[in-house]
């Protein structure tokens, strides 16, 4: 009977230790469950303002739509998310639409644009 009480607490004190280095060392949530809820910024290299429908944050995870309307005819536009090349699709009445899923993180949002009609 004593064998079985030492025993019990050996297990109970092996699993008790291994289970504190598991969540210490081991096993921690995908980054995904661990953003769970929480909500990031877009940093903007123009005015937010000119992007319709641009929020202050979004959660990790969601889907952005944003409209980009202020388009001169004589300027080639391109938009880029964490200096990755973005790709949109063009609306008459909304303007540019720029679609991408919104990572665990800050991220920077930049436009470039370069008028074709002056000389270099």
């Amino acid at each position: 009977m004593l064998w079985i009480t030492a025993a019990g607490i050996l297990v109970t004190a092996f699993c008790g230790w291994a289970g504190i280095m598991l969540l210490a060392y081991g096993i921690r949530l995908p980054v995904e469950k661990q953003t769970l809820g929480k909500k990031f910024r877009i940093n903007f290299s123009e005015d937010r303002s000119f992007y319709n429908g641009a929020k202050e944050k979004y959660s990790a995870g969601a889907r952005v739509v944003l409209y980009y309307d202020m388009i001169a005819t004589d300027t080639v536009y391109d938009f880029y998310l964490d200096g990755q090349r973005l790709n949109y699709d063009y609306d008459d009445q909304k303007g540019f639409i720029l679609t991408f899923i919104m990572p665990p993180h800050d991220v920077v949002l930049e436009l470039r644009q370069k008028n074709i009609s002056v000389c270099e």
